[in-house]
């Protein structure tokens, strides 16, 4: 994967990578690598060891952006999915 400061999400889609590294996280999420370190150690962005290192699972990492699922709600039944419904 080439100019991985400018990395996006659509990119990520698109590669046919298996694993990703922190830095091409960090870029697609517009962190610092070390946010996404610490993001793998709290267990919030999935992880595998390599040897002595840690990546991660492309499709997996993906994962945390699908929608599609939530984006057939009705926009009233989608806002208190979010727990922002009106009382």
């Amino acid at each position: 994967m080439t100019g991985l400061a400018n990395c996006t999400l659509d990119d990520l889609r698109a590669s046919r990578d298996a694993v990703v590294t922190r830095v091409v996280v960090a870029a697609v999420l517009g962190v610092d690598p070390r946010t996404v370190t610490a993001a793998i150690a709290a267990g919030t962005i999935p992880s595998i060891r390599l040897g002595s290192r840690v990546v991660v699972p492309r499709e997996k990492f993906l994962a945390l952006f699908d929608v599609e699922d939530d984006a057939r709600l009705a926009p009233a039944d989608a806002d208190a999915a979010l727990g922002g419904g009106r009382t």
